[in-house]
Formats: C-alpha cells, sequence, structure tokens
C-alpha cells in the first residue's frame, strides 16, 4: 500500500506539473481579507493582475526573444502574488543554512545558501545534495605524502611531467617531487593532510573549469577579462560587446557553475577541518609555513603572526591567524588563475584592493574565486568587481564573524553580469559602502548578485550625491547618482541604439535581524529594470530606508521591484527631489512594497504610494500599526494610475495596452494613520482633505471606469484593528531543523 501511495503521490505531481502555470487558478481568499476588499471596490480580483506578454503585440519587446531573461520572471510577471514567496524562499534558505545552528553539525551551509540564493536562480540543473568531491589521497604503508600527492595530481591534469627526466635517467634539477616533499614536511602532519585535500577539490575543480571553457575563443575570453563597470553603460544600450554574446554561446556554463560549486564546498569543508585542527592540536601555529607554486599556481600557508599577502597567482592560500594585510588581487579569478580559494582563520584583517583593473576579495572573472574569512573585525576596501562579484563565473566573500566594514566604488558586494556573484556576512554589526552597481545587483546576462547579512544593526550605503562622486542620473538634474544597489537589477536596453537588448537579472539584499540603515540615490532598494528583479527583504528591526527616484519598490520598462520589511517601526524617506518612487512602476513594471506591521512613517515627494503608469502594476500595502503618511503639496500619488480615455482605443504603437489591466493600489489594513501635506517651501505639513484614516477613493471615478474596467486606482484604509492577516503576504515556509550532530 505504501508503494501504491507514492505511485499515486508521484502520478499528482506530474499532472500538476503538465498544468501551465497560466491555467492554474489564483488562490482562494476570504471576502475580509484586506487585500481582496480593496480590490474588490473596483471590481477586480486578484485574477486580473499581473502581465502574460503575447506574440502578437507587436512593438513590445518579447521576453521569448530578449536574451538571457531570469527563469523566474516570466512566472512572476503573470503572478505577482508569488513574487513575496520566490523572496521570503530566498531569505529562509539563508536563514536555515548560515545559522549558527546548522553551520555547527554541517559542513555545507555556504555551499547550499549559496545554491538557493545564486546558482540556481540563473540555471536550473543541479541541486543542493553534494559538489561530489570525491577523491581522496591513499594512506597506508608506502603511500606517498597526501600533499605531495595532491600536488602531482595538479601536473598530471595539465599533461605535465611531475618527475622529470633527463637521458633516461631522473633529472638532476627540477626535482619536482623532492622539493614538494621537503616543503610539505615543515607543516605539521595532520595540517599536511587537511591542505592536501582541499588542493585535491581544486583540482577537481580546475578539471571542470577547463571542461566549461573548452569551445570558447580565446580572444574573447581576453576581451571579456578586461571588462570593468560594465553597467555604466549598459541601461541604454550606450555600447555592445559582442565578445560576451559569443562567450555566453559557447560556454558550458553547467560545466562552470560544477567548478564554482566544487571551490566553494571546498573551502567551507577546508575552513572546518582547520578549525577543528587548531582547536585541538600542540603544533606552534606561528611556525607553520608554506609557499609552494605550482603549474595551477601557488599553494601558501601562512602562520598565526601579522602577515602581508600580495601574490596573486594562488590557487590556495591558507592563513592560521594574526591581524594580516592582503594587497590587490587576492581572492580574485583571472585569466591565468581561474581557480582561487583564500581562507583566513582568525584576526582583524585588511584587504585592499585599489586598482582600477584588479578584480579581488571573491571575484570570480571568467572562473571562480572565493574569500573566506572566518573570525574578526574585518576591514574590505577595492576599486571596483569585487566582494563578492560575478563576470561569467561565481565570486563569493563570505565573512562568518565580526563587525566588519566594506568600501568599494563600482560593482560588487553580491554583484554580477552574465554570473554569479555573492556576499555572505553571518555576524555582527557591519557597514557597507559603494558607490554603484552593488550591494545586491543583478546586472545584464542575467547576473545573480546576492548579498545576504544574517544579524546586527547594519549600515548600507550607496552614495546619492553626485557631486561627492560623478554617476549622475537627469531624472534628477544630475543631482543625484545611478546607485543600483541594495536590491536592483538591470538589462541592456537595446531597442534604443543597435536592437541587441539582454535582460538584466536578479538583485537581491537580505537582512535577517537588526536595526537596519538603507542610504541611496536613484534605482536602488527594491528597484528593476529592463527585464530585471531587484528586490529586498528586511524580517525584523527598527529600520530606516532613505532613497530617489525610482527606488523603494519601484521600477521602468518590463521589470520587476519590491520591498518587504516584516517588523518594526520603520521610517521611509525620499532623498532630494524624490518623485516616482515609493511603490511606483512605468511600462509593465511590477513595484512591490509591503510592510508587514509597526508604527511606520513614510516621507515622499510625489507620484508615489502606488502609482502606476504606462500599463503597470504598484502595490503598495501597510498589514497595520498607526502610520504617519508625508506627501508634497499638490502632488499626485496614493493608489492611481495614468489613466487616459485614448488607451481605451490605443493607436498602434501601443496597441499592447488593449488587453492588459493597470492598477494602483495603496492599502493601509489597520491602524490610527496621518496623512499629511508638506509645503515644499516651508517644510510646514498640515492634514490632507481628502486622504484619512477609513477613507475609499477611486480613479478615475465612474462612469469613465465603467467604460472600460482595466484601469483602477484604488485608496483603501481601514480604520481601526486588521480583521486579519493578509493571505497574500502569509509566510509560507517553515524552518528546517538542523541535522542532528
Amino acid at each position: 500500500m505504501p508503494t501504491l501511495a507514492r505511485a499515486a503521490t508521484s502520478l499528482l505531481s506530474l499532472l500538476l506539473l503538465a498544468v501551465p502555470s497560466s491555467a492554474l487558478a489564483a488562490p482562494s481568499r476570504p471576502p475580509s481579507d484586506p487585500l481582496v476588499e480593496a480590490l474588490s471596490t473596483a471590481g477586480l480580483s486578484e485574477d486580473r493582475l499581473g502581465f502574460a506578454p503575447e506574440g502578437d503585440w507587436l512593438r513590445y519587446p518579447d521576453p521569448r526573444q530578449i536574451p538571457y531573461v531570469n527563469r523566474m520572471f516570466s512566472d512572476l510577471f503573470a503572478h505577482p502574488d508569488r513574487i513575496d514567496d520566490a523572496l521570503r524562499l530566498m531569505a529562509q534558505a539563508s536563514r536555515d543554512f548560515l545559522s549558527p545552528a546548522y553551520r555547527a553539525v554541517s559542513d555545507d551551509g555556504l555551499f547550499r545558501a549559496a545554491y538557493f540564493t545564486g546558482w540556481d536562480l540563473r540555471l536550473s540543473g543541479h541541486r543542493d545534495y553534494t559538489a561530489a568531491l570525491d577523491e581522496k589521497a591513499p594512506t597506508g604503508p608506502g603511500a606517498e605524502d597526501p600533499l605531495v600527492f595532491a600536488v602531482e595530481r595538479l601536473y598530471r591534469d595539465l599533461d605535465l611531467p611531475f618527475d622529470l627526466v633527463r637521458l633516461d635517467k631522473p633529472a638532476d634539477f627540477p626535482r619536482r617531487r623532492e622539493d614538494a616533499r621537503a616543503a610539505a614536511a615543515k607543516l605539521d602532519p595532520e595540517l599536511r593532510a587537511i591542505v592536501a585535500q582541499a588542493v585535491l577539490d581544486l583540482a577537481d575543480a580546475l578539471r571542470w573549469h577547463r571542461i566549461a571553457f573548452t569551445r570558447v575563443d580565446g580572444k574573447d575570453m581576453i576581451a571579456v577579462s578586461k571588462l570593468r563597470d560594465l553597467g555604466a553603460t549598459q541601461f541604454d544600450g550606450m555600447e555592445y560587446h559582442p565578445e560576451c554574446d559569443r562567450v555566453a554561446r559557447d560556454l558550458d556554463e553547467r560545466a562552470l557553475n560544477t567548478s564554482s560549486r566544487k571551490v566553494v564546498a571546498a573551502g567551507e569543508r577546508l575552513v572546518k577541518s582547520l578549525q577543528k585542527w587548531v582547536a585541538g592540536t600542540k603544533a606552534d601555529l606561528a611556525a607553520q609555513r608554506l609557499d609552494l607554486l605550482t603549474p595551477a599556481g601557488r599553494i601558501v600557508v601562512a602562520g598565526s603572526g601579522n602577515n602581508t599577502h600580495e601574490a596573486s597567482d594562488t590557487l590556495l592560500l591558507v592563513d592560521l591567524g594574526g591581524d594580516d594585510l592582503y594587497r590587490e588581487g587576492i581572492g580574485g579569478s583571472t585569466l591565468t588563475q581561474p581557480v582561487t580559494l583564500v581562507v583566513d582563520l582568525a584576526g582583524n584583517d585588511r584587504y585592499v584592493a585599489e586598482d582600477e583593473r584588479v578584480n579581488a576579495q571573491g571575484s570570480g572573472i571568467l572562473g571562480t574565486g572565493v574569500l573566506i574569512d572566518a573570525a574578526g573585525d574585518d576591514e574590505y576596501r577595492a576599486y571596483g568587481s569585487s566582494q563578492g562579484y560575478g563576470l561569467f563565473g561565481t565570486g563569493l566573500l563570505a565573512d562568518l564573524a565580526g563587525n566588519d566594514r566594506y568600501e568599494l566604488t563600482v560593482e560588487g558586494q553580491g554583484a554580477a553580469e552574465f554570473g554569479v556573484g555573492l556576499l555572505f556576512d553571518l555576524a555582527g554589526s557591519d557597514a557597507y559602502r559603494i558607490v554603484s552597481g552593488g550591494q545586491g545587483f543583478g546586472g545584464v546576462g542575467n547576473g545573480i548578485g546576492t548579498l545576504v547579512d544574517l544579524e546586527g544593526n547594519d549600515s548600507y550605503f550607496a552614495e546619492p550625491d553626485s557631486a561627492k562622486a560623478y554617476r549622475p542620473d537627469d531624472h534628477s538634474q544630475l543631482r543625484v547618482n545611478y546607485s543600483y544597489a541594495q536590491g536592483a537589477a538591470a538589462g541592456r536596453r537595446g531597442d534604443l541604439e543597435d536592437g541587441h537588448s539582454w535582460a538584466g537579472g536578479v538583485g537581491t539584499l537580505i537582512d535577517l535581524n537588526g536595526n537596519d540603515t538603507y542610504r541611496s540615490g536613484n534605482w536602488s532598494i527594491g528597484s528593476g529594470y529592463w527585464y530585471g528583479i531587484g528586490w529586498l527583504y528586511d524580517a525584523s528591526g527598527d529600520d530606516l530606508y532613505s532613497a530617489s527616484v525610482f527606488s523603494l519598490a519601484s521600477g521602468a520598462h518590463f521589470c520587476i521591484g519590491a520591498l518587504i520589511d516584516e517588523l518594526g517601526n520603520d521610517r521611509y524617506e525620499g532623498y532630494g527631489d524624490s518623485h516616482t518612487g515609493m511603490a511606483f512602476g512605468h511600462d509593465f513594471t511590477i513595484a512591490l512594497l509591503y510592510d508587514g506591521g509597526g508604527n511606520d512613517t513614510y516621507r515622499y515627494g510625489a507620484d508615489g504610494f502606488g502609482y502606476a503608469i504606462n500599463m503597470s502594476l504598484a502595490l503598495f500595502v501597510d498589514a497595520g500599526g498607526d502610520d504617519t503618511y508625508v506627501l508634497d503639496r499638490g502632488k499626485e500619488g496614493f493608489g492611481i494610475t495614468n489613466f487616459n480615455v485614448t488607451d481605451l482605443a490605443p493607436n498602434v504603437t501601443r496597441n499592447y495596452l488593449a488587453w492588459p489591466v493597470e492598477v494602483g493600489l495603496f492599502l493601509d489594513a489597520g491602524g490610527k494613520d496621518r496623512y499629511l501635506e508638506r509645503d515644499p517651501a516651508t517644510g510646514q505639513e498640515t492634514p490632507s482633505v481628502a486622504r484619512k484614516d477609513g477613507a475609499r477613493i477611486l480613479r478615475p471615478a465612474s462612469p469613465l471606469r465603467d467604460a472600460d474596467g482595466r484601469y483602477a486606482g484604488i485608496f483603501f484604509d481601514r480604520a481601526g484593528a486588521s480583521p486579519g492577516p493578509i493571505d497574500w503576504f502569509r509566510n509560507r515556509w517553515s524552518a528546517m531543523p538542523p541535522p542532528a550532530p
């Protein structure tokens, strides 16, 4: 009978999978659900929301013909009620696998978190069971030293002899085996075995890297390796790099992912093995030292003193402790060093890479770069393409403990183009600073950029003032910068120039605890552009969000921007001349801002609070609490669309407006709320006449709304206590129990 039950369950699963997503019914919500009630005032139901573009929508950039569209995009675009589910799933996976409880008894927490927040978002095929690191060094009588065996493996894999022969006799020089034995002998035997295992793991990763790039032209690889700050020229298609299209076409990305998975898993296993060895050894940690050059890169072990590391040709670098200095390209892969792993066990360390051409500190360009710092209050400083950055590869920076500082100019701190870039910080109150392109940025070519911070009162800053760092946006009279940060994603808009459009990726910032501060300029804090998904999730704490245009759950041109804050008394503020933000959508954008409760304050200039234009869906939802809302006097917002009677019969250039539904929704589900209007000249705030606690406003009003019914601006404030949870935003995921010790 159990076998029959399993068979029936499997058959049911197959039948469900066979049903197109568009055919699945929208979930049934109770009529008392505040969101259901708000939509019903305009005669709408949830199943009318979302967009499913068709091939006969001429002039619409068809996602089926836009390269690199993310695997989630079309489903979330058609079913916006799943946006918060997908983001919460990433957050739950981060909480489960990066938690101290899980990592105390498992050595795959980083690996599994990287899977759910990185690799699987970009390319399906692998699962999160294992990285398949299978090879072990032989043991027993007569076996070669494990580290020497591992080094020999590196030579063999490159078809190079380890034991040189001259005139039919062993060569007098070089004596590779003897030199390796002599170098290995300086390490404690247990440490030697641990390092040997890591080298074997990296040898396996290198093998898969070679498979991945077998068909890729070397000239294209050289051209890609020189690219820096790619996002600065791509958003409006100002520059085209055909080498990226060719590398993407010829690359075996599953083999590349296999390589990257092995490097991350090897690094995590190495950290756990080293920590266990340090806790039990009587060896002199300061005396442990190795510097062995191999054709696959340098193998370095440094003792527990205060060391300086500068060599960028390292396959493996292990530092056992001390307050260390790492300079330039440490932890960044290059054409000649496609795999690199750096592990620092302890100490208050400094990582410095100020050269504009250098990628470092967990950067994977055409390969994999992983940096794991296990303890200490650390400082990371670099110019760009660093601190968790990927370009046709994976970059991971994992800091496991301490109050840390991260400083970067452009592109990193969890950012990627055509790859995966991850930054995981597991403890402490941390400060992140950048100018543009990071802190969870998904760039062109389906780049997956994710920053996860597990705990602490953290500060996220992307320089908004163009007078201090010049990346100005004309949406703000060149006074405010393009930030592309803090959960942002942007593609290449090719329709204006050469027709080569590239979808943006997924940019994610997840903060799971603490009273946090988020400050940035334009295109940030849950912002999307051109088939990008940009979203930010904050689980708890009294937080501050400050940003300007196309920010705070907003976007433009076929994208998704979302901001979810679960708990706390939060402040949301517009920076500078703030407009077109705070749940604002333009041109087939889904903008979603959800605050789960608390006494919150929202201040914004204009065109926000659930404002949809040019066929978008903009949802602003506050689930409860005594809230204060402030908008500049005379400005629009609070549940509105740009409905025009001409859209009832659009002209040929806007033919695709004939079918979808546009909704701008403002919903406050409970509490005693205040609505104020601010005088921009004096700053004086006075109560709004129209917007008030308990008010219901529909725009356009009848009979215009009745003439078509596809445009709805909804202001819905439920006075008093909320009747219950909003089912759309119910958390559907349970925590995974940690494995038994």
